[in-house]
C-alpha cells in the first residue's frame, strides 16, 4: 500500500508541476503584455514631451515681453523632463529586473521538474527492488 501511495504522490506532484508550468506561461504572457504597455506609454509620453518642448521654444520666441515667466515655465518643464527621464530609466531597470526574475523562475521550475522526474525514477527502481525482495522472501503480497 505504501508503494501505491508513494507513486500517487509522485504522480500528483508531476500533475501539480505541469499545472504550475502552465500558470507560469500565462503569467509570463501577462507580464510581457504589461511591460509592452508600459514601454509604449513611456514612448508616447516621451514623444509628447518633445512636442511640448518644441511648442515652448516657439512660445518663448514670440512672447518677448513675457520672457521671465516663460523662463520659469521652461525650467519647470525641464524638471518634468528630468522626472520623465528618471521614470524611463526606472521602468527600463524594472523591465530588466522582471526579465531576470522570469529567467530565474524558469530555471527553478526546470530544476524542480528534473528533481521530481529523478525522484519518480528512483521510486520506480525502489519499487522493483522491493518486489524482487518480496518474491525472494516468500512471494509477493504476503507481507
Amino acid at each position: 500500500m505504501a508503494k501505491a501511495m508513494g507513486g500517487d504522490v509522485v504522480l500528483q506532484m508531476l500533475h501539480e508541476f505541469r499545472e504550475m508550468q502552465e500558470e507560469a506561461k500565462e503569467q509570463y504572457a501577462r507580464t510581457d503584455a504589461a511591460i509592452l504597455a508600459v514601454n509604449q506609454e513611456t514612448a508616447r509620453l516621451s514623444a509628447n514631451m518633445r512636442v511640448l518642448f518644441k511648442h515652448t521654444g516657439v512660445l518663448y520666441e514670440q512672447v518677448g515681453l513675457l520672457h521671465q515667466q516663460v523662463g520659469v515655465l521652461h525650467e519647470q518643464i525641464g524638471g518634468i523632463h528630468e522626472n520623465m527621464d528618471t521614470l524611463t530609466t526606472r521602468v527600463s531597470s524594472l523591465t530588466r529586473e522582471v526579465g531576470g526574475l522570469k529567467s530565474t523562475h524558469s530555471r527553478m521550475l526546470e530544476q524542480t521538474g528534473r528533481a521530481i522526474h529523478m525522484l519518480a525514477e528512483v521510486q520506480a527502481s525502489n519499487r522493483k527492488r522491493i518486489e524482487a525482495l518480496e518474491q525472494a522472501v516468500g512471494g509477493a503480497g504476503e507481507h
